[in-house]
C-alpha cells in the first residue's frame, strides 16, 4: 500500500519538470540499481541449492563480492540429498489445499474485497482529480500524500491496537482458565485460545471507518473543497492498511504450520481481486456518477463483513472441530485426491461410453438396411 501512494508523487514530480519519458529513465536508473544490489551482495537461498546453508555453492552462484573474498565461515561440502526435497506437484498444489478450510478462505475473500476497495480508490485519484479539480500532475501527485501520511499511520496504530487486543484477550482467557495472570506462556498456539477475538477486537470500527470513508470520497468530488476528498482518502488509507494487517495476521495465525503457503494464496486472491476491480471500476465511470461508482465498492465491502461476525462467533468452534474432527480424506494429499477424483470421472465416462456403444450396436442390428443414398438424405433431412 505505502509503495502505492508514493510512487506517483514521484511520478507527477518528474513528469511535471521532466516530462513523461523521465518515468521509464527513472524505472531504469532504480532498477538498475536493484539488480546491482542483487548482484553484489544478495547470497543464494533456494534450498534446492544451498540446502540449509551448511552446502558449499559454486562461484557463480555466490554474490560478487563473496566470490571475489570469501567469508571466514566458509561453508563446508555436504549432501543437498539429505537436506532437501525436491520440488514437487504436490508441493506446488499445497497451498491450494488452504481454500477447504472455511475460516481461512472467508478471512482471504474479505481481505481481498477490502484491497479491492483501497486499490481502486487509488488506482482513479489521478483521473477524479484531473477531471474534478483540473490539477497539474506535479499538484496530482502531491495529493497522494495523505494516503501515505494514512499508511502509515495505519501501520503504527494496528500494531498497537493488535498488542492491546492480544494482551485483552489473554487476560480474560488466564482468568477463565484459572491461569496466573503474570504467566510469560505464549496461549495463541492453544486450540481452544480465541485467537480470532484477539485479531478481530477492533477490526469493526476499523471497517465502518474505511466504508464510510470510501462512500464520502466518492461524493465529495463533486465539491468545490479539495481538502474533503483528501481527508476521506486519508482514512481511506487509515482503514485499509489496518485491515489488511490484521487479516493478514489472523490468518497467519490460524496457519501456522504452512507460513509460505498462505502468503501465497493471500497475494494471489488479493491482486486478482484488485486487477478485477481495476477492470469493472471503468465501466462502471461510464454508466454512474464518481458518487455511485465508490458506493458499489463500499456496499461489496460491507456485504462481507458478516463474514467477521461469523468469525468472532464461530471460529473457534471451526478451528476446534477441524483439528478433532479430522477424516481420512483430509489427511491424504491434495495430489492423490485429485487423482482418485479423476479415476472415478473417468471410469465413469467409460462405463457410460461403453453402455453408449453396446445399445448402439444393437439398434443397427434390429434396423433395416438403408443404401448410402437413403442414409445421406436422412442426414440432411429435417423433415
Amino acid at each position: 500500500m505505502f509503495g502505492h501512494v508514493v510512487s506517483p508523487v514521484i511520478g507527477g514530480f518528474l513528469t511535471h519538470f521532466f516530462g513523461f519519458r523521465s518515468i521509464f529513465w527513472f524505472q531504469i536508473a532504480l532498477g538498475g540499481l536493484a539488480l546491482a544490489l542483487v548482484v553484489l551482495f544478495l547470497p543464494e537461498t533456494l534450498r534446492t541449492i544451498a540446502g540449509n546453508g551448511t552446502i558449499r555453492v559454486k562461484p557463480y552462484q555466490q554474490p560478487f563480492l563473496a566470490w571475489i573474498k570469501s567469508s571466514q565461515d566458509a561453508r563446508f561440502e555436504s549432501n543437498p540429498d539429505n537436506i532437501t526435497l525436491p520440488p514437487t506437484i504436490e508441493s506446488l498444489l499445497e497451498p491450494l489445499q488452504l481454500l477447504s478450510q472455511v475460516n481461512v478462505v472467508g478471512s482471504i475473500i474479505f481481505g481481498a474485497i477490502a484491497f479491492a476497495t483501497a486499490v481502486v480508490v487509488i488506482s482513479t485519484t489521478a483521473l477524479c482529480l484531473e477531471t474534478y479539480y483540473r490539477l497539474t500532475t506535479l499538484l496530482i501527485g502531491l495529493a497522494f500524500l495523505p494516503s501515505g501520511a494514512g499508511t502509515l499511520l495505519g501501520f503504527l496504530a494496528i500494531s498497537y491496537l493488535l498488542h492491546r487486543d492480544y494482551n485483552i484477550v489473554e487476560s480474560s482467557y488466564k482468568a477463565a482458565n484459572n491461569i496466573e495472570e503474570d504467566s510469560n506462556t505464549s496461549f495463541k498456539h492453544n486450540s481452544d485460545f480465541p485467537i480470532e477475538r484477539a485479531r478481530l477486537r477492533s477490526i469493526g470500527w476499523i471497517s465502518l471507518i474505511f466504508i464510510g470513508a470510501t462512500i464520502g470520497y466518492g461524493f465529495s468530488l463533486s465539491s468545490k473543497h479539495l481538502a474533503i476528498p483528501l481527508v476521506m482518502q486519508f482514512l481511506v488509507a487509515f482503514g485499509a492498511t489496518c485491515i489488511l494487517l490484521a487479516n493478514g495476521v489472523l490468518i497467519s495465525d490460524l496457519c501456522l504450520e504452512n507460513l509460505a503457503s498462505v502468503t501465497t494464496i493471500i497475494n494471489l486472491v488479493r491482486y486478482c481481486m484488485g486487477a478485477l476491480a481495476v477492470g469493472v471500476v471503468q465501466l462502471l465511470f461510464y454508466r454512474l456518477d464518481a458518487g455511485f461508482v465508490f458506493l458499489v465498492f463500499a456496499m461489496a465491502t460491507l456485504a462481507v463483513t458478516p463474514i467477521l461476525v461469523l468469525q468472532w462467533m464461530f471460529g473457534l468452534k471451526w478451528r476446534i472441530e477441524k483439528l478433532q474432527g479430522e477424516t481420512d480424506s483430509e489427511s491424504v494429499p491434495i495430489l492423490h485426491r485429485s487423482k482418485v477424483l479423476l479415476g472415478k470421472i473417468s471410469s465413469t465416462a467409460r462405463n457410460a461410453w461403453e453402455r453408449l456403444m453396446t445399445q448402439s450396436f444393437s439398434f443397427n442390428q434390429k434396423a433395416p438396411s438403408m443404401e448410402m443414398s437413403d442414409t445421406k438424405e436422412s442426414w440432411f433431412s429435417w423433415d
